[in-house]
């Protein structure tokens, strides 16, 4: 007997077009905090079998605001420590 977990030995099987799956993959890309399509397909695979995943995986997380070239660059004011907001000063330039 392996000693690999029940849903890794049987992973249950996802159509790719499907809304669910979408929703499974975006849940996955969120445990692993945004952090690609690698470590997303792995987090998938660890408990679902999608129909050609990475390419699944790609074609979703590609529309993820922190991925790719729609990269943010500048993180809203709210992720920032308090310290730093209050020296945050503007500077008009003539």
């Amino acid at each position: 007997m392996s000693s690999l977990p029940f849903d890794t030995r049987f992973p249950i099987i996802l159509p790719r077009d499907h809304y669910f799956t979408k929703l499974v993959i975006l849940k996955c890309h969120e445990q692993v905090m945004d952090n690609g399509v690698g470590r997303t397909s792995i987090q998938l695979c660890s408990k679902y079998w999608v129909f050609k995943g990475r390419q699944t995986v790609k074609n979703i997380i590609s529309k993820c605001v922190l991925e790719g070239r729609h990269m943010v660059l500048h993180p809203p004011l709210h992720y920032l420590n308090s310290d730093y907001q209050t020296s945050l000063h503007t500077q008009v330039l003539e």
